[in-house]
C-alpha cells in the first residue's frame, strides 16, 4: 500500500492482524472496511492520524485495547463501527477528536464495564448528545450487575462509579469466560469468590487468555509479545504467553487444558518433553530464542502437537527419537541452530510435516534423501551447503515455497521443477548459479516469484521463463554479471511482452558488459540496444578506469597546491605583523629617505 493515493479501501475479511502502519501515509483515505479480521488492538503507534478519514469500520474484531491517541489527529471522523469486539473498557479520552455534527459510534456486543473508569465517557457521549440530536452513540453495559444490559438512556453519571457492593454479572445459561470483564470489578468482597481454580491459573510472570481468546492475567507494566509468530499460522485458545520473562524452566502453574505455550526469548537449556506432556491439550508450541541444547525423550505421545518452533537455539544434533513424541507435526523451524547433519530417517514418526524450516544451520555435507518420505507445502533449506538442487524436489507436488539462497548451487538444469506445478515461490539468492538451461523451469505453471539475484549469471535464454505464471511476475535479477548483447534480445522482448500483459509484473536487471552497456538498466534499455559488435567482451574495458581512476596524479596535485596556498598565506601573514609592529617606523624612515638622509650602520 505504500505510496498508493487512496480514497476508499476495504480490507474485510483478510486475516489482518494489526492496522498496517502505511494507513497514515494514505492523506487521502475517507472511507476504510476492517470488519471481520482479527485486530486485537488498535495502538497509538499505528495511530490513523488521517485529516480526511470519515468512516471506518472495524466491527467482528477481537479488540480488546483501544489506546486514547489511536484516531488522534482524524478530525473529520464521524463514523467508527466496533461492535462485536471484546472492549471491556475505554481510556480517557479516546474519542476527544471526534467533534463536529451527526457522530456515530457503534459499540455494541462488546463487554464493556460501566464503572469509575468509563464515567469519562459518559460525560462525552452526554456532551456531544447535547450538542447534536443527530448523534448515534450505541453501547449496552455487561458490567456490573447493576448496570448489566442497560442502555445509555438508561444510565446516569451517578451509574459509573466503583462501588465495594459491586458483583460481576454472569450468566447462567452460558459457560462464564474465566477472564473478568472489569479489572476494577474484582472487590474485597468478590473476590475469594471468583478466583479461578488451579486448573485455569496463571503464572505471575505470564499473560493468559481463556479458551475465548480474552486475557485474564497478565504481569504488571506488561504489553502483548508475539514477536517471531508466523503471520499465517493461527492461535489456538486457551493460551499461555511467557516471552521474555526471563526464564530458565517451564514456569509452574500453567493451566493444564493449554493449546498455544509460547516461551520465546528466555534462557531454557533443555526441552524435555516428558515435562510439556503434562499438557495433553497442547497444540503449539513456540521455544524460539532460547539456549535449548539438548532434547530429553519420552515415551510420552503428544498427538495433538502440530506446530513446534525451536529457532535460534543451540541444538547440535537431532534423531528420531527427538521427534518420535509428535506424530502429528504439520510446522518445524529449526533454524539458526548448531545443526551440522539432517539424518535419513530424522522424520521417520513425522510424516504429517507440511511445513519444514532446516536452514541457516552449519551443515557441511547435506543429504536429501529424507526429502522423499514428506509432502511438503514449504521448505526451506537457506546456507546448508547445497551444491545442486536436491533431485528429491521433484516429488514435492505439493510444493508452494522452497528457499535455498546463501548455498554454492551452480547451475540449474532442465526439468528440475517439472512436476512442481503448485510452486509460487522460489528463492535462490547468493548463490553461484552461471547457467540455467532453457527449459528450467518448465512445469513450474504456478510459478510467480523468483529470486535469482546476487550470483554469477551472464546471459539467460530468450524463452527460460516462458512456462510460468504471468500473473504478476516478480523475477529478481539484480546483481549478476550479465552481458547485453544480442543473446539477450529475446530475453528483452520477452519481459516488454509480459509488462504489457500485467502492468504488476516485475522482472529487470542491469548490465555489466560490453562496456558500451555497463551498469545500465533493463527498463531503460530496447530491445534494440542488445547488438553484439566486434570487439565486445566480457570484461568491462574503460569504464573501470574511468570510474576508478589512478588517484596518484591527483593525490601530488593537491600537495603542490596546498604546499603554494600556505607559503602565500604564511608571507601575507608575515607582512601583516610586520606591518602593525613597526608600520610608525616605515613612515619614519620613508621621511628620512624623501628629506636625503641616509640610515647609517
Amino acid at each position: 500500500m505504500t505510496g498508493m493515493n487512496l480514497m476508499y479501501l476495504s480490507l474485510n475479511s483478510m486475516g489482518i492482524r494489526i492496522i498496517p502502519e502505511q494507513f497514515k501515509e494514505m492523506t487521502n483515505l475517507m472511507w476504510t472496511n476492517l470488519a471481520s479480521n482479527k485486530i486485537r488492538r488498535i495502538n497509538a503507534s499505528t495511530s490513523l492520524k488521517l485529516t480526511q478519514l470519515h468512516t471506518i469500520y472495524l466491527a467482528n474484531n477481537e479488540i480488546e485495547y483501544i489506546d486514547k491517541d489511536a484516531f488522534k489527529g482524524a478530525v473529520k471522523l464521524r463514523d467508527i463501527d466496533l461492535s462485536d469486539n471484546r472492549i471491556q473498557t475505554l481510556d480517557k479520552g479516546t474519542f476527544k477528536d471526534m467533534k463536529g455534527e451527526n457522530l456515530v459510534l457503534n459499540l455494541l456486543e462488546n463487554p464493556l464495564g460501566c464503572d469509575c473508569n468509563t464515567a469519562w465517557f459518559k460525560s462525552w457521549t452526554d456532551e456531544v448528545g447535547a450538542q447534536n440530536l443527530a448523534t448515534d452513540i450505541r453501547y449496552k453495559c455487561y458490567q456490573p450487575a447493576r448496570n448489566h444490559g442497560k442502555k445509555p438512556s438508561q444510565l446516569t453519571l451517578d451509574d459509573f462509579t466503583c462501588r465495594s457492593s459491586d458483583v460481576i454479572w454472569e450468566d447462567c445459561n452460558q459457560p462464564q469466560p474465566i477472564g473478568r470483564p472489569s479489572s476494577t470489578l474484582l472487590t474485597t468482597s468478590t473476590a475469594s469468590t471468583h478466583l479461578p481454580d488451579i486448573d485455569v491459573a496463571c503464572p505471575s510472570m505470564c499473560s493468559c487468555y481463556d479458551e475465548n481468546g480474552i486475557l485474564y492475567h497478565s504481569p504488571p507494566n506488561s504489553h502483548s509479545n508475539d514477536e517471531g509468530w508466523m503471520h499465517w499460522m493461527s492461535k489456538s485458545y486457551p493460551m499461555v504467553n511467557c516471552n521474555t520473562a526471563n526464564l530458565d524452566r517451564i514456569p509452574l502453574g500453567i493451566r493444564k487444558d493449554v493449546k498455544t505455550l509460547t516461551l520465546s526469548g528466555n534462557h531454557l537449556k533443555l526441552l524435555d518433553v516428558g515435562e510439556i506432556s503434562q499438557f495433553p491439550d497442547l497444540e503449539k508450541l513456540d521455544l524460539k530464542k532460547n539456549m535449548i541444547m539438548t532434547i530429553r525423550t519420552s515415551p510420552a505421545m503428544m498427538p495433538k502437537l502440530t506446530f513446534l518452533n525451536l529457532r535460534l537455539n543451540n541444538i547440535s544434533g537431532l534423531s528420531k527419537t527427538h521427534l518420535k513424541s509428535f506424530p502429528n507435526l504439520e510446522v518445524l523451524t529449526l533454524q539458526h541452530n548448531n545443526i551440522t547433519k539432517i539424518p535419513n530417517d530424522l522424520f521417520k514418526y513425522n510424516r504429517k510435516l507440511i511445513r519444514l524450516y532446516i536452514g541457516p544451520n552449519p551443515i557441511k555435507s547435506f543429504q536429501s534423501n529424507w526429502l522423499g518420505t514428506l509432502s511438503l507445502r514449504s521448505l526451506a533449506l537457506r546456507n546448508v551447503s547445497l551444491t545442486k538442487i536436491p533431485s528429491q524436489l521433484l516429488l514435492q507436488k505439493n510444493l508452494t515455497y522452497v528457499d535455498m539462497s546463501d548455498n554454492y548451487i551452480t547451475t540449474i538444469r532442465n526439468k528440475t521443477f517439472s512436476k512442481l506445478t503448485k510452486l509460487k515461490w522460489l528463492i535462490l539468492e547468493n548463490n553461484r548459479i552461471a547457467n540455467i538451461q532453457a527449459n528450467a523451469f518448465n512445469g513450474a505453471t504456478s510459478l510467480r516469484m523468483i529470486d535469482l539475484s546476487e550470483n554469477n549469471l551472464k546471459t539467460l535464454p530468450g524463452s527460460v521463463f516462458s512456462n510460468i505464471s504471468k500473473e504478476r511476475l516478480n523475477i529478481e535479477l539484480w546483481e549478476n554479471q550479465f552481458m547485453c548483447d544480442c543473446k539477450m534480445k529475446d530475453l528483452k522482448i520477452w519481459i516488454e511482452k509480459m509488462e504489457a500483459l500485467d502492468p504488476m509484473a516485475d522482472i529487470r536487471f542491469k548490465c555489466k558488459t560490453p562496456t558500451r552497456m555497463h551498469e545500465q538498466v533493463s527498463d531503460q534499455l530496447n530491445p534494440e540496444d542488445f547488438v553484439c559488435q566486434n570487439g565486445d567482451s566480457d570484461v568491462v574495458i574503460g569504464s573501470i578506469c574511468k570510474a576508478c581512476p589512478n588517484p596518484t596524479g591527483q593525490i601530488i596535485l593537491a600537495i603542490v597546491l596546498t604546499f603554494i596556498f600556505t607559503l602565500l598565506m604564511g608571507i601575507i601573514a608575515w607582512k601583516c605583523t610586520f606591518r602593525r609592529r613597526y608600520g610608525d617606523l616605515l613612515q619614519y624612515a620613508k621621511a628620512r629617505n624623501d628629506n636625503g638622509y641616509d640610515e647609517e650602520f
